[in-house]
């Protein structure tokens, strides 16, 4: 998972966001959530729903892809501005707030999760991931725009993704998101191993996208060109990028950390 720095809403959507809430509709909707009886809170999502359908969703995806570099805001892997490919996602649910229902900066661009996936071609059941696993009363502890939260994303070199210690958010709250919420490691048993991928196969390409990139330091290594310098410019290269390549927090998290390792024995070195 990478940060995403939210940018401006787009002018044009601005504007009709403005213009429904100058609507009665708008302004009789009930606010908050949490006070209205289960019925009614059901009746009132829906009604948010609504509202937000009448927004200009090529525009809103436009400016999300854009900031998110065209990845999914969860798993990393490609998206594009097509309704049928991708999601914009509510992070705090529409359940949850009409405050946020309409607010851009709530916004972001996920993938399908595997929901658009044939069943009849997968091997097994299908095992929904992202927003399409996501409820409509799940909120997130884990949060994409938090540059410090996301300090604490590890991942193994199997593939799977886990949350470390990091004061002072909550590693068991969020490491549940990973695992239950968004399922970004399958189904996992007693001892945190994956036994059935999702359907989108997302252990197996960040186990893949890992190996590959240890690979490509190890031949470094061994030729001598592994470096402080190097690896900094490899982490710039794929933050840089316009499209960013799927998976590439795994990259840069493997970078990383032969980085950290040529660090630490240079301060060694010159203690």
């Amino acid at each position: 998972m990478l940060y995403i720095e939210k940018n401006e809403c787009p002018g044009e959507v601005a504007d009709d966001i403005q213009a429904i809430k100058e609507t009665d509709a708008w302004k009789n909707t009930p606010e908050p959530l949490n006070q209205v009886l289960p019925e009614e809170r059901s009746k009132t999502t829906r009604e948010l729903r609504n509202f937000f359908d009448q927004l200009k969703k090529d525009k809103i995806r436009e400016a999300l892809l854009i900031e998110q570099h065209y990845l999914c805001a969860y798993c990393m892997s490609s998206i594009e501005n097509n309704p049928l490919h991708t999601t914009i996602e509510h992070w705090l649910p529409l359940s949850k707030s009409k405050e946020t229902a309409l607010d851009y900066q709530n916004f972001l661009a996920t993938c399908k999760g595997g929901s658009d996936i044939d069943a009849s071609a997968l091997k097994g059941t299908r095992l929904l991931c992202c927003d399409a696993n996501k409820g409509d009363n799940d909120a997130l502890t884990l949060d994409p725009r938090n540059k410090e939260m996301l300090s604490g994303i590890t991942y193994l070199s199997d593939g799977i993704m886990e949350y470390q210690d990091t004061p002072p958010f909550d590693c068991f709250a969020i490491q549940n998101d990973i695992d239950k919420i968004l399922r970004l490691n399958g189904n996992l048993d007693s001892e945190h191993i994956c036994r059935q991928d999702t359907s989108t196969q997302l252990v197996k390409h960040r186990k893949d996208v890992f190996q590959n990139t240890e690979q490509i330091c190890i031949d470094c290594l061994t030729r001598g060109i592994l470096t402080v310098e190097w690896l900094d410019s490899k982490i710039q290269e794929c933050l840089s990028r316009e499209r960013r390549e799927d998976f590439a927090g795994v990259a840069i998290f493997v970078y990383k950390t032969y980085l950290n390792r040529l660090q630490e024995r240079r301060h060694l070195q010159e203690g």
